[in-house]
């Protein structure tokens, strides 16, 4: 069975946990509304993939993402940012860090199940 961390500090984070499970079989699906949060059930739950806001309190997603690449047992979980910010310039920071995939709300829920999927069959 599939992991999926959801990391957001917004409603819409269990929004997207539901639409994935209900979506997608065999998947367990964890969301927690803080990057601080995130990075603890990153290590303890190393899910297989990580979808992510960018716009936090405590750490934002380009920390998020920053640390756990430089953390050797998270540095390769595909990470989907899914945000409100829609520029080319945080765009392009958010995959120069590595992240693997880059969407901008409002979203299909069709992107978000092909993102996932894209992700988990890499």
């Amino acid at each position: 069975m599939a992991r999926i961390l959801v990391i957001d500090d917004e409603i819409l984070g269990s929004c997207i946990a539901e639409t994935l499970s209900f979506n997608l079989k065999d998947l367990q699906v964890v969301s927690v509304g803080n990057g601080i949060k995130g990075l603890q059930l990153a290590q303890e739950l190393q899910p297989d993939a990580i979808i992510c806001d960018l716009n936090m309190p405590e750490i934002n997603g380009y920390e998020v993402l920053d640390r756990l690449r430089r953390d050797e047992m998270t540095a390769n979980i595909p990470f989907i940012f899914l945000t409100g910010e829609a520029s080319y310039t945080k765009r392009n920071c958010g995959l120069g860090l590595g992240a693997n995939q880059y969407l901008t709300k409002p979203f299909a829920a069709s992107q978000l199940l092909k993102a996932v999927e894209s992700q988990l069959t890499t």
